[in-house]
């Protein structure tokens, strides 16, 4: 499991490994591979950000994120759901 902290959010994820990609639309959300569904990861093809559809790009720790967490195991919310993906919107921000 690992958080991270973008501009505009806190982002949980239950992998393991830093983000790959991050948004550069509005949501300014990072992503992990699994996330995309399935979107095609060709030279050709631009990753399209599943919240917002901006334009995905390499995310570069200390630039798009910085971890605030990691550790083992799952994310859980409510004490009984658990996750692959959480994201809590920033004080400050609306959501989009």
């Amino acid at each position: 499991m690992i958080k991270v902290e973008t501009e505009r959010n806190i982002i949980e994820s239950s992998s393991d490994t830093l983000p790959p990609y991050a948004c550069n639309g509005t949501c300014k959300k990072t992503w992990w591979t699994e996330d995309l569904n399935n979107q095609d990861n060709t030279i050709l093809h631009v990753l399209v950000c599943p919240a917002c559809n901006g334009p995905l790009i390499k995310a570069i720790e200390g630039t798009h994120f910085k971890v605030i967490k990691k550790a083992k195991g799952n994310i859980v919310t409510d004490g009984s759901y658990t996750a692959r993906y959480a994201s809590t919107l920033k004080d400050g921000f609306e959501l989009i």
